[in-house]
């Protein structure tokens, strides 16, 4: 609800080499309410996994993920269709939209970016990784997806706030 706090926050994060789908789909139905929105930063990425584990595991789980898709909001579309910083140099990105618009960003975190993310991840997984390293790992994809989420709350805020204001 606008205004509204980004509410309780679930982490998933599988290190094993075990496959996660089934799972993955279970935690995430069983941490989104059912009803609201979901706010997504370029929202057909997210979609298109979802249609993925859909097909995957078929049946009533399928159908409870694929009846999320309407659901979403995306927060990059809802800027792109009203605001301009010249501090985005010409992205969308959230890696750009962020700081100009609220402030806040990836400065400082030990994985900054979703390339690093992935490479991380991989890492983590690789049987010569020692238990340290695989826990340092997912304390820094835990903070890293986390302040993703914050983010995303934070920019539907904000261009609700600059919203109102340009009405008002």
């Amino acid at each position: 609800a606008p205004g509204g706090g980004l509410g309780g926050v679930e982490s998933f994060l599988e290190l094993s080499n075990e496959d996660p789908t089934l799972e993955f789909a279970e935690s995430l139905l069983k941490a989104i309410p059912e009803t609201g929105s979901i706010v997504a930063h370029h929202q057909d990425a997210e979609i298109t996994v979802l249609e993925q584990i859909a097909q995957r595991l078929g049946g009533e789980l399928s159908e409870r993920l694929l009846a999320l898709i309407p659901r979403f909001i995306d927060t990059e579309q809802i800027a792109r269709a009203g605001y301009y910083h010249p501090d985005q140099m010409s992205s969308y990105s959230i890696k750009r939209l962020a700081p100009a618009l609220t402030g806040r960003g990836y400065d400082g975190l030990a994985i900054g970016d979703g390339m690093m993310a992935v490479a991380e991840w991989r890492r983590a997984l690789r049987p010569e990784t020692s238990a340290e390293e695989r826990e340092a790992v997912r304390a820094n994809l835990v903070e890293y997806c986390g302040l993703d989420a914050e983010l995303m709350h934070d920019i539907l805020e904000r261009l609700r706030e600059l919203s109102s204001a340009a009405d008002g």
